[in-house]
């Protein structure tokens, strides 16, 4: 997905699963305001993005580097909007919304218990 920035246009690619790593175990560091992102759309997340970047914006520089071809002290260059755009491109080419739902559906289903008789 390209996405055009003030001063060139930068690609965000589906990560491969060592990157997805990296970037899960730098999520895990985010404050606890990330889990008020859980069950929301993409949409409803863009309206907490400017809150926990604000909060969290070592943690949110290092996600956004880990997930898109971007180095540090660009993201440090970029507006907000659109480092908004940056993380929304990379929600919707690594279909989080997508993952998290399998692995909810995953749980849901190992934490039923089936009676045997």
């Amino acid at each position: 997905m390209k996405i055009k920035l003030e001063n060139k246009t930068i690609e965000v690619n589906k990560l491969p699963l060592g990157k997805y790593a990296e970037l899960l175990k730098a999520l895990d560091e985010l404050p606890k305001k990330i889990s008020s992102l859980d069950g929301l759309e993409n949409e409803e997340i863009l309206t907490k993005l400017p809150i926990i970047i604000a909060d969290s914006l070592p943690e949110f520089i290092k996600i956004i580097c880990i997930a898109s071809p971007l180095t540090e002290d660009e993201v440090n260059s970029i507006s907000l909007d659109e480092a908004v755009d940056v993380v929304l491109g990379i929600i919707k080419v690594n279909n989080y919304q997508g993952i998290f739902d399998k692995i909810k559906n995953l749980t849901a289903q190992k934490s039923v218990k089936v009676e045997t008789k």
